[in-house]
């Protein structure tokens, strides 16, 4: 039997231990509430409706008509419906049944369901993760899916990596332009990481290839298929496409590869996007990510491999640079040019003109010829091109140069006067 004392004590025991369950476990929010968070070293400051600003500290459950006012650091807004609002220094936000972002930036991410801002008289909808900053105008950037941006009864529909800005009520812009990004801002390197890295790995082999072709190269569809096999196996490919294209065959190798990594839509389709989103001034990178292209790697892979394939004037050239042909003048510096031995074409293909459009002399003169000696080693230029142009480059000289007659001797000193002279 057990005694009524003990039987009281363990009801109060396990009372007392129901009573500690909803203390450890968040308030769950219901509609009209939200949770404000604010990050360790910030200064926030919230208030309820009518009641002053106090400084906040870890969280608090605000309720419709709060205000939230970040002084400076970082913090986030919870709603009810899984929609979350992140704000940075210098930002002020109310919570109404639509928040409205008074002043600053504001980083939405979508729960449920959309999620709606207001600012000012503009209003975005937030279909995924958008960015919506306030100052004298009002603008929206689209980080994943879309997001609506409204004024005065006119829609634009951002789809990422795009952003626009309302610079007055209802001036929405024709189009959304690609993201003007800034590698130091905290929300872009979050969701452009890759992006960013990827145009700035494909912007120097496509320099280097443009400039090193010879005039008039790239101008037609088998130029490409040489490099990118897989454009035979592209029946829409011709060209007509290529015309469509940028004029600078680099810039048509590194969108023929994003071209081709894409999966949405037909080639032809995949092709005029990659294209027309360059063009607005995209960073390739962008361009990949618009095309959902997220495997870098193999873009980069597949980019190298192609300028492996290319022919070897431009191996050559881009190991030498544009200047080689004025810096080695006459039949050496000619035969580094072209890339073969006891050829005379000018890197530019201008048939046997030398650098300014000069004609040899015939003019005989008794000064000693110039010494012509060795081809020096082709320096590092420092990009992505060294691994592949080194290999290539490194035999051809030596056996230029073992092609080369000896440099002359130099002449002998001139003899000492004989005493007395």
């Amino acid at each position: 039997m057990v005694h009524p004392g003990r039987r009281y004590l363990s009801a109060l025991v396990v009372v007392g231990l129901l009573a500690l369950v909803p203390s450890c476990s968040p308030h769950r929010l219901q509609a009209g509430e939200a949770r404000l968070s604010v990050d360790r070293g910030s200064r926030a400051f919230a208030s309820e409706a009518g009641h002053r600003l106090q400084a906040v500290h870890g969280e608090q459950v605000l309720h419709l008509g709060a205000r939230v006012r970040l002084v400076s650091g970082t913090a986030r807004v919870q709603l009810a419906d899984r929609s979350s609002m992140e704000l940075r220094s210098v930002t002020e936000l109310r919570l109404d049944r639509r928040p409205v972002l008074v002043a600053g930036d504001v980083l939405g991410i979508s729960g449920d369901g959309p999620l709606t801002l207001q600012a000012g008289d503009a209003t975005a909808v937030v279909g995924g993760v958008g960015r919506l900053t306030r100052t004298l105008a009002v603008s929206v950037t689209s980080y994943r899916g879309r997001t609506e941006l409204q004024s005065a009864g006119r829609a634009l529909s951002i789809k990422a990596p795009r952003q626009a800005t309302v610079a007055a009520l209802g001036e929405l812009p024709g189009a959304a332009q690609p993201i003007a990004y800034d590698d130091r801002d905290g929300w872009d390197r979050r969701y452009l990481a890759n992006a960013i890295a990827l145009g700035r790995e494909l912007a120097a082999p496509v320099q280097t290839f443009t400039r090193s072709l010879r005039t008039g190269a790239g101008t037609e569809p088998g130029f490409y298929v040489q490099l990118l096999p897989e454009l035979a196996r592209q029946p829409s490919f011709g060209s007509d496409l290529l015309a469509a294209a940028p004029p600078t065959p680099g810039e048509t190798l590194v969108g023929a590869t994003i071209a081709l990594a894409g999966r949405h839509g037909s080639f032809a389709d995949r092709w005029a996007g990659v294209f027309a989103f360059r063009s607005q001034g995209a960073q390739w990178g962008l361009v990949a990510y618009d095309q959902d292209v997220t495997a870098a790697d193999g873009i980069v892979t597949n980019l190298i491999s192609a300028l492996d394939r290319a022919p070897v004037d431009f191996v050559l050239a881009a190991a030498s640079g544009p200047s080689s042909s004025s810096s080695a003048p006459g039949p050496a510096g000619e035969q580094a040019s072209a890339g073969r031995p006891g050829s005379t074409r000018s890197p530019t293909g201008g048939g046997g003109s030398r650098p300014g459009g000069s004609t040899p002399s015939t003019t005989t003169t008794t000064a000693p010829p110039a010494a012509k000696g060795p081809i020096p080693p082709v320096p590092s230029t420092g990009t992505p091109a060294d691994p592949i142009v080194e290999p290539i480059v490194e035999p051809l000289v030596d056996t230029i140069n073992g092609l080369l007659p000896p440099p002359p001797p130099p002449p002998p000193p001139p003899e000492p006067p004989e005493p007395g002279d």
